[in-house]
Parts: C-alpha cells; structure tokens; sequence
C-alpha cells in the first residue's frame, strides 16, 4: 500500500459524527476514523509490505538472477583487464 491509498482510505473510514468527537477532545487535523478501524487499516498495510518482501527478483534472459554478484574470478579479471 502506498501513502495516496492509505490516506484515500482513512477518508472513507472516516465519519463526521467522530471526527467531530475527536475534536472536543483536542485532536486536529482528524479523518474521523475508529481506532478498530484504524488497527485493521495498518494491519493490512503490514501484510501487504511482508508479500512485498517475499516477492523472487526477476531473472534475466540468460536465466541467471540479476541480484547475484559475478564469480570472484569474473571480477578479478574485470580488474586485471583495466
């Protein structure tokens, strides 16, 4: 979940009635949105950044993973060669 989805969701969430109750009680700036709504919210954005984590890196057309360094040997030739 990025930020813009977040907040667009908390907009809906949220109702008048609380965000009014907020406000007496010193709150600014407030959507108006549960707490238990809040939690759920937060927790859906942990799970989305864990499946996020999880995800394979893409392989490149030679079938290798591109976040794999070269063999040490590649590399020293690279540096021999400059």
């Amino acid at each position: 979940m990025n930020a813009k989805r977040v907040i667009s969701r908390l907009k809906s969430l949220g109702t008048e009635q609380t965000r009014k109750t907020y406000v007496r009680h010193g709150v600014e700036d407030a959507f108006g949105v549960l707490y238990s709504d809040f939690y759920k919210l937060a927790k859906q954005a942990a799970v989305a950044k864990k499946k996020a984590a999880k995800k394979v890196p893409a392989k490149n057309k030679a079938g290798g993973n591109t976040a794999k360094k070269a063999p040490a040997r590649t590399r020293r030739k690279a540096a021999a060669a400059k």
